[in-house]
């Protein structure tokens, strides 16, 4: 061991020795002694100097950068004013701003209140303008909220948090379209269930288990010949691959190689519902058999599993026709307020491609005679949610114009109903055009909010639909548009007294 060690101490000492060095004259030396006179010469001329040694003399000659006003001027105490000024544009975590921008507010222009567009062009891009300017302003001066942004109305909940702790963890195809079309199929639950568990590789097969050492080993038990992953239980296994040639399920050689998820859209993709529906219980029946085969020992064969799935599909079908139920002839309609009110029933359409929506709003007396109507199209709108609360906005505003001061509103968006009628302060991203709405319903001596289906808000509805093809505000006093006068007809008779 010892051998070893001063070897490798010599082997070392020989690759990091100085073997020779050039002079300042270009010649090679190799000798110890010329080599220790040469590295000492070296290193004393780099550290000593032939030139002046008196300080003044060398800052003589050093012209002056700073002036003398401007040195006594950095050299003076700070003032209180100075110290506060730095420590209100300071953020915790960041230095001061730069070009005059500290907050938000600077961000705005008053009187309305509105985004000043030439600054976010001057200092964001254009998918933040676009996130900035769509951001909702409030008249009503409110104080800034810390808000749950895992859930729509702000406030944290354990489903929420829950649903943010398994969002990294759950298959990412989770949002897919696919499920949508899972959950329409009319077919018992537990078949979606268990389907819905395949997608996600939620099934207890004996690769699975085997991957968790539960099961001692991963090989099919049926087959006995490959390992038993999702793919392998439900179509590549040999018996399985004969209950969907029976069926007539067939699907490109490429489309086998994928992974269930794939094979499934692919399917999906290419089936009606009846065939969905089929196609979903073959899937149930096909998982059924193989676990009585495990664990009850109990083989069923090909063919009476497909006449199963088939019989099945059939009794759920005809059940599902016997058990359809009528549509409701009674429709809810448009009902008159009651004297000295007015009613305004307001609307919104929302067009998610260009984030531009319309107010449609529509003010009748106790009478059904219309004392106004409007459409005012609005830019930077995020959700339809908040062109309904913006919907409100404007009727109510809309309202005061005509002079009206008992009124009753009413929109088919029940989130915005609840939550102006709520006495809880809204934490979701409709608080400044609910806490605007509230702020101008105390301008009315009375002013009372109430839900009604589409049914009954059917002009309005008309009045926001012509608003998305227009760029400007249209108001009509004591009429409507033609395209909405039939609907106020209607309404009319509707409301008639018996």
């Amino acid at each position: 061991m010892l051998f070893a060690i001063f070897g490798l101490l010599l082997m070392r000492r020989r690759f990091n020795c100085i073997a020779s060095l050039v002079d300042d004259s270009g010649n090679i030396l190799n000798s110890e002694s010329d080599l220790f006179a040469t590295a000492s010469s070296y290193f004393s001329g780099l550290f000593t100097t032939n030139g002046s040694s008196s300080v003044p003399e060398i800052l003589d000659n050093i012209s002056p950068v700073i002036s003398q006003s401007m040195n006594d001027s950095l050299m003076r105490p700070f003032s209180k004013d100075e110290v506060w000024n730095a420590l209100r544009y300071m953020h915790p975590l960041k230095a001061s701003g730069v070009q005059g921008l500290h907050y938000v507010s600077d961000l705005l222009l008053a009187e309305p209140k509105r985004w000043n567009m030439e600054l976010l062009q001057a200092h964001f891009n254009v998918a933040d303008i676009k996130l900035i300017s769509s951001i909702p302003l409030s008249v009503v001066n409110q104080e800034d909220l810390l808000v749950w942004g895992g859930e729509s109305k702000g406030e944290y909940s354990v489903r929420s948090g829950y649903r943010q702790l398994i969002s990294h963890t759950i298959n990412n195809s989770a949002s897919s379209p696919i499920f949508k079309q899972l959950w329409q199929v009319n077919c018992p639950a537990k078949i979606q269930i268990l389907v819905w568990r395949f997608l996600q590789n939620f099934i207890p097969t004996n690769q699975n288990l085997f991957s968790r050492r539960i099961a001692h080993s991963s090989i099919c038990p049926r087959c006995h010949t490959y390992e038993e992953s999702i793919e392998h239980t439900i179509h590549d296994c040999p018996s399985v691959k004969a209950i969907w040639n029976l069926a007539g399920y067939g699907w490109p050689a490429e489309v086998n190689q994928v992974c269930f998820f794939q094979w499934f859209s692919w399917i999906f993709a290419h089936s009606n519902m009846a065939k969905r529906l089929v196609f979903l219980i073959l899937i149930w029946a096909i998982w059924t058999s193989r676990n009585k085969q495990v664990h009850e020992n109990v083989k069923q064969d090909v063919a009476a599993v497909y006449r199963f799935s088939m019989n099945y599909a059939q009794e759920i079908t005809s059940v599902s026709h016997s058990l359809e139920i009528p549509q409701n002839s009674m429709t809810v309609k448009w009902t008159r307020p009651s004297a000295p009110s007015v009613k305004i029933n307001v609307d919104a359409a929302f067009n998610s491609s260009s984030n531009r929506a319309s107010s449609g709003v529509v003010v009748r007396d106790s009478n059904g005679l219309v004392l106004g109507s409007c459409f005012i199209p609005s830019g930077n709108i995020s959700s339809p949610f908040a062109a309904e609360a913006l919907a409100v906005i404007h009727g109510l505003r809309f309202a005061l114009e005509l002079g009206c001061m008992h009124v009753v509103l009413e929109s088919d968006s029940l989130t915005t109903i609840s939550k102006l009628k709520s006495g809880v302060d809204d934490c979701s991203l409709l608080r400044p055009y609910i806490a605007d709405a509230q702020s101008m319903a105390q301008a009315f001596y009375s002013c009372h909010f109430s839900f009604t289906p589409r049914n009954g808000n059917e002009v309005a509805h008309c009045l926001a639909r012509l608003g998305q093809a227009s760029a400007v505000d249209s108001y009509w006093v004591e009429d409507v548009p033609p395209q909405a006068l039939s609907l106020v007809q209607a309404d009319r008779r509707c409301s008639d007294p018996p």
